[in-house]
């Protein structure tokens, strides 16, 4: 089923940005203007918006709908990959706001634990699109801009990840932030007014049956 929300008005007002469909997350060449890798500060502003994308309630829709399911970990920290956006003209003279907004991760496979084609071997190289990335606000600083609460995975962490290929030959994740699990547990508090904050119980019950489910494939993560 698709999930719909719009953007909250004050983030509108503030961006002046529209609604993102996580379809604009799924080109790795932009039509517009691209930024090429930026060293980010920490903490940075975080905007985020909203839009529209398939949501699946159980691990074995989220297994179909994936060409892949992996454990995989970024082969950089954030601040060294990729950020592409591209952005529209705003109302004002030399104003630009961001349109699409997304970062390349390149990422070590170190487990593949479902594949539609021809078993796929361990040390895999694959590159999954992220919705989240950085851009240049008019007052001149970098702030990031995630979809639906999405928050960037960390290199030096596993991840269990559902993933769509595109047809650029890289990956975009099912589910956006249900169809992504770090193979440790840990105890994290949702961001208030973000999305797991509103879907705590779906993305728990997913996390919990995708882990039982590959259970066996998982034990030399865990142990």
């Amino acid at each position: 089923m698709l999930k719909k929300v719009l953007i909250p008005l004050s983030i509108a007002a503030a961006l002046g940005a529209g609604v993102f469909t996580y379809s604009s997350f799924q080109q790795n060449e932009p039509e517009k203007t691209a930024a090429a890798a930026v060293q980010t500060q920490k903490d940075l502003p975080v905007y985020e918006t909203n839009g529209s994308y398939e949501v699946f309630s159980n691990v074995d829709d989220m297994e179909k709908k994936a060409d892949l399911v992996v454990v995989a970990t970024p082969k950089k920290a954030f601040d060294q990959r990729k950020h592409i956006t591209t952005y529209f003209d705003g109302p004002n003279a030399n104003e630009k706001y961001p349109e699409n907004c997304f970062t390349i991760t390149d990422m070590k496979v170190k487990k593949v634990l479902s594949s539609k084609t021809e078993a796929k071997k361990k040390d895999l190289d694959i590159t999954v699109l992220e919705p989240v990335g950085i851009y240049k606000d008019n007052d001149g600083v970098n702030k990031k801009l995630r979809f639906e609460g999405y928050e960037e995975m960390s290199n030096s962490k596993d991840y269990i990840l559902y993933l769509e290929e595109n047809d650029k030959g890289n990956y975009n994740i099912v589910n956006i932030v249900d169809g992504k699990f770090e193979v440790k547990d840990t105890a994290k508090k949702a961001d208030k007014d973000s999305y797991l904050s509103e879907h705590a119980e779906l993305h728990s019950n997913l996390e919990k049956a995708t882990k039982a489910k590959f259970k066996k494939q998982l034990a030399e993560f865990t142990e």
